[in-house]
């Protein structure tokens, strides 16, 4: 049996060091004593999580302080970023833990998550099944994180269009995983 960490309150005793405190300390338990992985949720101005607003940052931090436990995005809200700040921002903490980034992608569910990006949030109950509300997911190339450059056109117009040329440029440089 595996057992994994998951971290969705805000809800963290004071006398303990506060939030960030405490799930350092568990992070690092659970790196002593064999845990599989810990799970940072995104979440946004919520009393529920929203401590979590951006869990590469915390990924990263906990890269710094364990060596063994898996670092997993439990889940990152893909229609709040572009895919290419997706893919930068998790290659970064794979390099840094050498190796132990997992990601679960999704569409985002909370109301107040989209308060950083209102129009993502039109429409999404209208759409037929949940493939549909993760239209960025397909254009995050699945690879052995290495750093790379990738251009972008000067004048970029769509934010589609620099996805696609970047998850293509991704593509031509690393073997990608099906």
């Amino acid at each position: 049996m595996k057992f994994s960490l998951i971290f969705f309150s805000n809800s963290y005793p004071q006398e303990a060091g506060g939030a960030y405190a405490v799930i350092s300390e568990m992070a690092r338990y659970g790196d002593r004593h064999g845990f599989e992985a810990v799970w940072i949720p995104e979440r946004h101005f919520h009393t529920m999580g929203g401590i979590y607003p951006n869990p590469a940052v915390i990924a990263a931090y906990l890269a710094s302080i364990t060596t063994n436990i898996r670092l997993r995005a439990g889940s990152t809200v893909v229609p709040l970023h572009h895919p290419a700040s997706i893919v930068e921002s998790w290659s970064v903490v794979d390099n840094l833990s050498n190796g132990r980034v997992d990601l679960a992608l999704a569409s985002g569910w909370n109301v107040n998550d989209f308060v950083l990006a209102p129009d993502k949030l039109v429409g999404l109950s209208r759409l037929p099944g949940r493939s549909a509300l993760l239209p960025g997911a397909s254009r995050l190339p699945v690879l052995g994180w290495r750093p790379t450059v990738v251009t972008a056109p000067k004048h970029t117009r769509n934010a589609q269009e620099l996805a696609d040329k970047i998850a293509a440029e991704l593509r031509k440089k690393f073997t990608l995983k099906e």
